[in-house]
């Protein structure tokens, strides 16, 4: 025991405590799977990496925002009634460039930068 120090006791984890991390887990996963939210959309990393939080994220704006800009979309042009002006949403949030990853794939064979960078310029 250190001078001048009292009363320090050892941190545990109880029994509840435990129980509780786990239900929380499992609650999680199920309101995710009810509305079609992933987990990491909700700031749960458990069980996700890279790959899978950037095809999970992909997925949910495919299946959620894509289509409301669609009937977005389709509402202003009905509203606008002409076929001189038309409404369009341009979506590049997905958009892939080949040119690009080419480079940063030359950059990374030649020790440039690393993986990490290679995925903050991507």
């Amino acid at each position: 025991m250190l001078r001048g120090i009292s009363g320090i006791e050892k941190m545990q984890d109880s029994v509840a405590d435990m129980q509780f991390e786990v239900m929380r887990g499992f609650n999680t996963n199920r309101v995710c799977s009810a509305f079609g939210v992933p987990k990491v959309m909700l700031g749960y990393t458990d069980g996700v990496n890279y790959t899978n939080a950037d095809m999970q994220f992909k997925k949910f704006i495919e299946q959620t925002a894509a289509p409301f800009e669609k009937r977005v979309e389709k509402r202003i042009n009905e509203a606008l009634q002409t076929e001189d002006l038309v409404f369009h949403i341009v979506d590049t949030t997905f958009e892939i460039n080949k040119e690009k990853i080419d480079i940063i794939e030359s950059k990374m064979r030649n020790g440039l930068i690393t993986a990490n960078e290679a995925r903050a310029e991507l």
